[in-house]
């Protein structure tokens, strides 16, 4: 479940990054811009609401992760006991507030714009084409996952296979190496053979001697 909420919380901070998709020479101290220069520009690009929205879904995410591995422990949990887990999240939101996120992101774009860039961005995302952007941005996305996805089953399934064959190859290489090291630890049979016990030799009573 931490790695559920850590994996949403990465996504949620590389959405309201979007602009720094590509690698830039870090800003000298003189260049940087302010904090409230790039909070501005975080607030045009509706960065506070995308980030609510994430924090809802990443909330709904733990929960629903909870309950899973609840139900794996105990399969018949009862629905009131299902409510009662389901309330140990009710404030869960409230343990990263946006102002958190905020402060993990400014450091940034500060590191990575300078001051002239954040104001054109943000005069860009203040223009009409700007905020239409913004407003199509979540679909573009949606439909380049779906794209993305449909492209790597097309291209990968033939790969995925052979890997898996291979996977199983190693297995059996693996297997056969340790049967090998033990079958060689174990000590060699002696060549030698095995020396009989002599026979016991059977007294025999001698006949009694005839008296005269």
């Amino acid at each position: 479940m931490k790695k559920i909420s850590a994996i949403i919380l990465g996504c949620v901070l590389a959405m309201s990054s979007v602009v720094l998709g590509q690698q830039a020479a870090p800003a000298t101290a003189a260049e940087q811009p302010t904090r409230e220069e790039v909070v501005q520009l975080l607030e045009v690009m509706n960065a506070r609401k995308n980030m609510e929205t994430a924090l809802v879904q990443m909330v709904a995410a733990m929960r629903q992760g909870a309950r899973q591995a609840f139900l794996q422990k105990v399969p018949d949990a009862s629905p009131e006991l299902l409510k009662k887990l389901d309330a140990v999240f009710q404030d869960a939101d409230k343990v990263i507030t946006i102002d958190d996120m905020f402060d993990s992101v400014i450091p940034i774009y500060q590191r990575n714009l300078d001051r002239n860039e954040v104001k054109a961005l943000t005069a860009f995302y203040s223009s009409d084409i700007g905020k239409s952007f913004l407003q199509k941005m979540p679909q573009i996305m949606t439909e380049s996952m779906k794209a993305g996805s449909s492209l790597a089953q097309d291209k990968m399934g033939a790969w995925t296979a052979m890997s898996d064959k291979r996977m199983d190859e190693f297995v059996d290489e693996a297997r056969k190496e340790k049967a090998a090291k033990s079958a060689a630890s174990k000590p060699a049979a002696s060549s030698t053979p095995a020396k009989s016990k002599s026979a016991t030799p059977v007294k025999t009573k001698s006949a009694p001697r005839k008296q005269n």
